[in-house]
């Protein structure tokens, strides 16, 4: 006979779950992802999925290149000057699918990567500073700023700037143990730098890696890899020194102020002549609470802070200097896809100094709340940079439709193509328009 089990005896003795434990919600890098999806999907109500615009490059280097060659070693063609093998194997994958659903897919593996590579931010801050609930907190307040556009989130082409976050967050982020795990993480990790020219931004941090870190020989390999994606992967082309002149106004105004109050609030600041005051004092605030904290401070911590530094530095450098932006850059127009990879490593870096004062201060435990609704708010006017034009959208989806219902049989080596016309901005080296021409005979 089964005694009855004293009053002291516990779950896991019995074999009974802790319900209490299961209900109770326990943050992850699972649930930032899921929470950064569905804030992701919330800003445009998902209809970059159902209205797929095909936006410039996904239409006319993805699309139309899979579509009429799905073959192999497309992904490896180079655009712009370099390989881009993260979106072309994207699209190359999604290729198989049936042609109706290829626009959809496009974005919705785009606001999945996006979500991932802010989900990433939770693992890296709860491994630093060793709190759950300030890491998950900090992810949901970086999604929900205005830091990107539907071109960032939505747009498969424009992952690349993804992988390079992506790059820096995994070599502070433990590598997998087992051989066949740890040979799919070098791939993966191999694919992301072979992506995007700013991935060369991560060669010292690997060669320091090689240096003092447990997995010399495979910071080694992606160290070797980068290099020659750098040497062969890339057409090279001066670098505008010039524009180095506005490079403290661009870190004040379009980094430091825009990523706080947003960029529409940020140019009206500017036209006050107050833009560049504000991104002063957010600076300095940030550096005196760095500097005042830094002896009591773990090692990882002020390696997380340097190499924060340094990332919003370098990104921004090399934007600068690769582009002929100049004045431009300060427009709120002016390709803000440029400084979205230093706003989104000065936001983490700026609520990771905020944490340090939460930690310190009872009064901004109990204050914080207003200040990051306070926050957010000044940022609800910048919605529009997420919504897309569905008339557009539903072009896509007829063109798509059209294609699906009028593939031909023709004879060896005959074409017929239809076209999807549409204007744009003229690349030098590119026809009038981003249109997007298919071949309907069957191959």
């Amino acid at each position: 006979m089964v005694g009855k089990p004293t009053q002291e005896t516990k779950f896991s003795e019995t074999g009974v779950p802790d319900v209490k434990r299961l209900l109770v919600f326990q943050p992850n890098w699972v649930w930032a992802m899921v929470l950064c999806f569905v804030i992701l999907a919330l800003k445009n109500g998902l209809a970059e999925v159902f209205y797929p615009l095909l936006y410039n490059e996904d239409g006319r280097n993805l699309f139309a290149v899979f579509y009429n060659d799905h073959s192999f070693r497309n992904i490896f063609i180079s655009y712009a000057g370099y390989i881009r093998v993260f979106p072309n194997l994207t699209a190359y994958l999604i290729g198989f699918f049936p042609v109706t659903w290829i626009p959809a897919l496009y974005a919705l593996a785009s606001l999945g990567f996006t979500a991932l590579t802010y989900a990433l931010f939770f693992l890296l801050l709860d491994r630093i500073f060793r709190h759950k609930g300030f890491a998950l907190y900090a992810v949901l307040i970086l999604v929900a700023l205005p830091l990107g556009s539907f071109k960032m989130v939505g747009t498969l082409m424009f992952q690349i700037w993804h992988c390079d976050i992506v790059l820096f967050l995994l070599a502070f982020l433990p590598m997998p143990r087992k051989p066949v795990l740890k040979m799919a993480y070098l791939l993966c990790v191999n694919v992301l730098i072979w992506s995007h020219p700013y991935t060369i931004l991560i060669l010292p941090v690997y060669l320091y890696l090689c240096v003092q870190g447990k997995h010399r020989w495979e910071h080694g390999l992606l160290a070797t890899s980068l290099a020659v994606y750098f040497l062969f992967g890339l057409q090279h082309h001066p670098l505008n020194w010039g524009s180095l002149a506005h490079y403290p106004s661009t870190l004040l105004g379009r980094v430091a102020t825009e990523t706080v109050v947003g960029p529409l609030n940020r140019t009206w600041l500017q036209y006050m002549e107050m833009s560049l005051l504000l991104g002063f004092v957010i600076i300095a605030v940030m550096a005196g609470v760095i500097a005042t904290s830094w002896k009591t401070m773990k090692g990882q911590e002020k390696g997380f802070y340097t190499v924060s530094a340094y990332f919003i530095l370098a990104t921004l450098g090399v934007a600068l200097m690769g582009r002929q932006l100049g004045e431009y850059y300060h427009l709120i127009n002016g390709s803000p896809r440029y400084t979205y990879l230093p706003r989104i490593g000065f936001c983490v870096m700026g609520l990771a100094v905020l944490f340090q004062v939460y930690r310190q201060s009872a009064l901004f435990r109990k204050a914080h709340w207003l200040l990051a609704g306070l926050v957010l708010i000044l940022n609800t006017n910048v919605t529009v940079l997420y919504k897309t034009d569905r008339n557009v959208g539903q072009s896509v989806r007829d063109y798509v439709a059209y294609l699906d219902q009028n593939r031909l049989d023709c004879g060896p080596g005959e074409e017929r193509w239809f076209t999807l016309r549409r204007g744009g901005w003229q690349h030098p080296n590119t026809p009038a328009d981003w249109s997007i021409p298919a071949n309907l005979c069957r191959h």
